[in-house]
């Protein structure tokens, strides 16, 4: 399954609706296609990371604290999103999809 390799025109994603920094840690991790597997299946580690982070926001929202050390900032800088833990999660949601619509772009545009 081809990933995100090098630029890739922005002005056909229909997510963008929302400012994103694309000078961030998790882009540049995402770029660098690092794979992780689960279930047996190559997946980027940044998704990975994206989802483990969703949960835990999703935790934090509900007063939870996520695990030991957890700190707000940590997320909001290694993904490049800003506001308060709700909007952070919502940032997230949105990045994901982003990011999910760029891996569905590059492999339409690398099959054909």
């Amino acid at each position: 399954m081809p990933y995100l390799c090098g630029v890739v025109s922005l002005s056909n994603l229909s997510l963008m609706s929302q400012p994103t920094n694309f000078n961030t840690p998790f882009w540049s991790l995402f770029n660098d296609n690092v794979q992780t597997r689960v279930n047996s299946q190559p997946v980027n580690t940044a998704l990975v990371k994206l989802t483990f982070a969703i949960s835990a926001m999703r935790m934090f929202c509900n007063g939870i604290t996520p695990h030991r050390g957890f700190r707000l900032k940590d997320y909001k800088d290694f993904f490049g999103v800003k506001g308060n833990k709700q909007s952070v999660l919502e940032q997230l949601i949105t990045l994901k999809q982003t990011a999910l619509e760029f891996e569905d772009y590059n492999s339409r545009k690398n099959n054909g």
